[in-house]
């Protein structure tokens, strides 16, 4: 299961991600509005549950792993506008 605040971030990385390969993670604190190291911090969250390929000083890469729990989430009214 993931936490409120981890399915925020998966949200924001995904609509970022549109249309680009790879999203800076200045961008995801400003939709965010929360403070880069914040942000950071999230990623190495989602990194370790294998839901983001974060590398630092690079910009994040949502792998497609992370469309199935996308998907797993469509169910719930806050991702259900997502697809």
């Amino acid at each position: 299961m993931h936490s409120v605040s981890e399915e925020n971030y998966i949200k924001a990385i995904y609509h970022l991600q549109k249309g680009k390969d790879l999203v800076a993670t200045n961008d995801i604190a400003a939709r965010m509005d929360t403070k880069a190291s914040s942000v950071t911090d999230m990623l190495k969250k989602l990194a370790d549950k294998n839901l983001a390929q974060y590398v630092p000083y690079k910009d994040l890469d949502l792998p497609r792993m992370v469309l199935s729990v996308l998907f797993k989430l469509s169910g719930n009214t806050v991702y259900g506008n997502c697809f």
